[in-house]
């Protein structure tokens, strides 16, 4: 296990180094973000001095690796509006996604996995076909769309919840169910399609013929069976669901890293950018370490060599 997780986090280095580059690069072929910050007073010479100061008169590979130095010491870069360092500003708003991503990781589980096993376990009946709608729905529907549906109804209509912003539970939950719905709609048909297999395995049959009650076939042998694909995705997802905040976030205009992303992207403030890109790339990769020793755990039968 020991070897696994080094080559693991050998992996990750060299994940991140690929994604400074590219990150670095799409940043740059953006334009140049002197030209937002320079007042129009500014004359030729005054906005190439201004780019000498913040080393962005220099070459692609001379900035990237200045970068790369200052990384190396824990120095993710000044945020070129905010003028203060990057690291701190989106560990400020970081909170927020995680509170969003983890609200939005629960309603998957509690909703999802109990109806993929219903559907399952019901297979044909009319619970089968509503899952089944729901996954298919849930996949389809735009996250833009839902969400400003879900504003149109619960804030305009009905004047329930609070349509942007955040501080309380009421801000955060129509943004919760809007990058819920996907995942939903995802593990839902996992869970069912891995039920279906399993419960049709003589080790059920078994467990039924031995006089177990149908809760303890289901509970203890066929979703414990059935789970290693649902606990994938639901892992996957979760660095999914802090990389599909961007989109929920702005809709609602949430204060988390990912509408903090879009307005930094607006602004070409390229160390915030990269800062949340590089935060969300971390967690990513954590997730998904954690979900394949999760793994052996679940089935001891799995080795890592």
């Amino acid at each position: 296990m020991s070897r696994f997780i080094a080559r693991r986090l050998i992996h990750a280095v060299v994940v991140l180094l690929v994604l400074s580059i590219l990150t670095f690069g799409l940043l740059h072929l953006g334009g140049d973000p002197v030209s937002l910050m320079a007042p129009d007073y500014f004359s030729e010479e005054d906005i190439a001095e201004l780019q000498r100061k913040m080393g962005l008169d220099q070459p692609f590979h001379v900035q990237y690796m200045s970068y790369m130095r200052s990384l190396a010491q824990g120095d993710l870069g000044m945020s070129f509006m905010q003028h203060r360092p990057a690291l701190p500003i989106v560990l400020e708003r970081l909170p927020a996604t995680l509170l969003l991503a983890v609200l939005a990781l629960l309603l998957t589980v509690v909703i999802a996995i109990p109806l993929g096993i219903l559907g399952a376990v019901k297979r044909g009946s009319i619970w089968d076909r509503l899952s089944l709608v729901f996954a298919m729905s849930g996949k389809a529907l735009p996250s833009f769309w839902f969400g400003v549906m879900l504003i149109l109804v619960f804030s305009l209509w009905l004047g329930w919840l609070p349509a942007f912003g955040g501080g309380s539970w009421q801000h955060v939950l129509m943004p919760a169910i809007t990058l819920a719905l996907a995942n939903m709609a995802i593990v839902t048909r996992i869970v069912r399609s891995a039920m279906i297999d399993v419960l049709g395995q003589d080790y059920v049959k078994t467990a039924r013929a031995k006089g177990l009650s149908e809760r303890v076939v289901i509970a203890s042998h066929a979703f414990r069976n059935a789970s290693l694909p649902a606990v994938t995705v639901i892992g996957l997802e979760f660095g999914g669901l802090l990389g599909g905040s961007v989109i929920t976030e702005t809709v609602f205009a949430y204060p988390g890293i990912g509408y903090l992303a879009i307005q930094a992207i607006r602004a070409k403030d390229f160390p915030i950018v990269l800062c949340v890109v590089f935060i969300i790339a971390i967690f990513t990769l954590a997730t998904t370490l954690l979900v394949d020793i999760l793994y052996a755990v679940l089935d001891p039968r799995l080795t890592y060599r």
